[in-house]
């Protein structure tokens, strides 16, 4: 169970580090705020907003996983 949890969650950072690099962001609140400040559009970036928080949200509760699996 702990390997396939570490696996997920190198995907799940891979794949938000990707959408981070391309808006040159470091999180969803950045993005969020690129966003509300108007340095983006929500077409530009509405799908990659989605997909980035899913994927932080998704990763925090796969953290959370492993810190409560026996050592």
């Amino acid at each position: 169970m702990k390997r396939y949890l570490e696996f997920e969650l190198r995907r799940l950072e891979i794949d938000a580090a990707e959408i981070r690099r391309r808006h040159d962001v470091k999180s969803f609140d950045d993005l969020w705020g690129k966003l509300e400040s108007g340095k983006v559009s929500e077409a530009e970036c509405f799908d990659d907003l989605t997909r980035l928080e899913y994927l932080e949200t998704r990763a925090e509760k796969v953290v959370k996983l492993l810190e409560e699996l026996p050592s």
